[in-house]
Order: C-alpha cells, then sequence, then structure tokens
C-alpha cells in the first residue's frame, strides 16, 4: 500500500489533484488522507505500507500539526528505513520535529548528505528516493 498524506494547500487541494488524476488501478493501493492526521497518529499503516507519499506544510492552511502520535510514527517509518516521497514544500511537513529537520535537509537550499537512487515504485511508475546515511534497506 502507498499512504498519501496532505493538506489542503490553501484551499488548492494539489494533493487531491494529483491523486484523482491517477490510474485507477494505482489509485486502488493508495489509502488517501487530506487536512486529517487521525491515521497518521494511530500508526496502524506502518505494516503494509510501501511508501509515504507527503504533500503537506505541518501546521499551515488552517490545519493543526500533527501530533505526538504522528511523530512516533514517522519516526518508527524513517528508523525502519521506510521510502518517502515529498512532494512540493513536504519537507517542512512535520518542521516543528528537530529529528524531521535533519533528515529533509534545510528549506534554504543546504540540503543535509544523503544517497540517492531510481526506485521502480509499483505498479507503473518510478520516484527519486532520499534515505539518509542513519536509514537502513528494508
Amino acid at each position: 500500500m502507498i499512504d498519501f498524506f496532505t493538506d489542503n494547500h490553501y484551499d488548492a487541494h494539489p494533493g487531491r489533484m494529483i491523486f484523482e488524476h491517477l490510474p485507477e488501478r494505482l489509485r486502488r493501493r493508495i489509502r488517501f488522507d487530506e487536512d486529517d492526521w487521525r491515521r497518521l497518529e494511530t500508526g496502524g499503516w506502518i505494516d503494509d505500507c510501501d511508501l509515504v507519499v507527503l504533500h503537506l506544510i505541518g501546521g499551515s492552511c488552517g490545519v493543526a500539526h500533527p501530533g505526538p502520535g504522528a511523530e512516533r510514527a514517522m519516526r518508527a517509518w524513517c528508523e525502519k528505513g521506510g521510502d518517502l516521497l515529498l512532494l512540493h514544500g513536504a519537507s517542512a511537513a512535520f518542521w516543528q520535529w528537530p529529528w524531521w529537520r535533519t533528515i529533509v535537509g534545510r528549506r534554504a537550499g543546504n540540503a543535509a548528505p544523503c544517497r540517492w537512487k531510481k526506485r521502480s515504485v509499483p505498479p507503473t511508475w518510478s520516484a527519486t528516493i532520499c534515505r539518509t546515511a542513519t536509514t537502513t534497506k528494508r
């Protein structure tokens, strides 16, 4: 499964637009949440997730920053080497968490060192994934 978490991005809904324009066969493999962090907070998505897609800036767009449950879940995901695809301003998805800022780089353009690799993301599209030296391959 792919878990896609997004905000409304100032009522433009770009995450929803991306999701709605994907082929149906791919949408069936995505759990999509916009402006609702309840599932993210539970961490119940981790066990069967293959990829986390983020298109959000935490605490913006009139939506509260994801809370401590989300932080525990995302940290567990990152520590187990889970794959992330950050779209647009998603390096600031969890900007209030100091550990998050160290793995996604600085927003001023001084990115943290990372290894880039090309990876096929099922079923038919590919993405470039950044893994920090502190994560391990699953």
